[in-house]
């Protein structure tokens, strides 16, 4: 028994013997030492990492991308105007049946750029917005569509869907095709 005791109390003298406010101290200032270098060393890689970000597989300058070249260019030139003659026609059924179709060309146009994806709303999504301006107005429109499919009784002034027609051809414009 009085080797356990002794034990015991070897134990309670060194494990109260120690200076632990001095340890905690120690500990709290070498985590806040790593904290900072690590915030520091990401301060200082990530200007340099940050040319090395992905980008976007289809930058839509001329030259590119083949499908805005020759014949091809000018056939979808051709769909586009005639869609746009027809809106002009016999407002508003003539713009909401072109709002279904700009949303159905631009659909097929987002194909031809080989993006993937069930819906439209899936190609979309696989375009980097900081290359292409005009993404939102994209988005938009595509949403006016699916109102207009989608909701019964669904109601657009003229200005909103010639505005959202513009939104088609804006995005379309800055890729090349119209």
């Amino acid at each position: 028994m009085s080797y356990i005791s002794f034990f015991i109390q070897t134990f309670k003298e060194a494990f109260f013997g120690i200076p632990w406010w001095s340890v905690y101290n120690g500990i709290k200032y070498l985590f806040l030492s790593i904290t900072f270098f690590l915030v520091a060393g990401f301060v200082f890689v990530l200007p340099k990492a940050w040319k090395y970000k992905s980008q976007f597989t289809y930058d839509y300058k001329p030259g590119k991308k083949t499908i805005t070249e020759g014949e091809n260019n000018k056939a979808l030139k051709h769909r586009w105007e005639t869609l746009m003659k027809k809106s002009e026609s016999s407002p508003p059924d003539s713009l909401l049946q072109a709002i279904i179709q700009a949303d159905e060309f631009t659909d097929e146009i987002l194909q031809l750029l080989e993006l993937k994806g069930e819906h439209m709303a899936d190609r979309i999504e696989q375009i980097d917005k900081e290359n292409v301006r005009t993404l939102e107005r994209l988005w938009r429109a595509h949403r006016t569509k699916n109102d207009i499919v989608n909701t019964s009784g669904f109601e657009i002034s003229d200005e909103d869907a010639k505005e959202t027609l513009k939104d088609y051809q804006a995005f379309l414009e800055e890729i090349g095709i119209v």
